[in-house]
């Protein structure tokens, strides 16, 4: 494994588990900044393998943080817009 590949992945395990994170009503609320509409948040990684909160919003009707602190990490979040929220299936 190369210095800059395990230097990555030491990186990686210290961040944290954001997994568990995004189950809190507070991390919603840090990353929501008071929008009200639909959402999607969730978890992935950016193009250098780390860490990112990833919020879909049907549009950019709202202001969002470029990053939040989340026990005491400094996380990107990256915004995605023209998400659909899911229709209920009719019964």
């Amino acid at each position: 494994m190369s210095e800059l590949a395990s230097t990555n992945e030491h990186k990686r395990a210290s961040q944290p588990d954001l997994g568990r994170l995004i189950e809190r009503a507070s991390t919603h609320r840090k990353v929501l900044c008071g929008y009200s509409g639909p959402y999607s948040l969730g978890v992935g990684n950016d193009d250098v393998g780390e860490p990112v909160l990833r919020l879909s919003v049907p549009n950019a009707s709202g202001e969002f943080p470029a990053f939040v602190t989340l026990v005491g990490k400094r996380v990107r979040v990256e915004v995605l817009t023209n998400w659909k929220p899911p229709r209920p299936l009719a019964t």
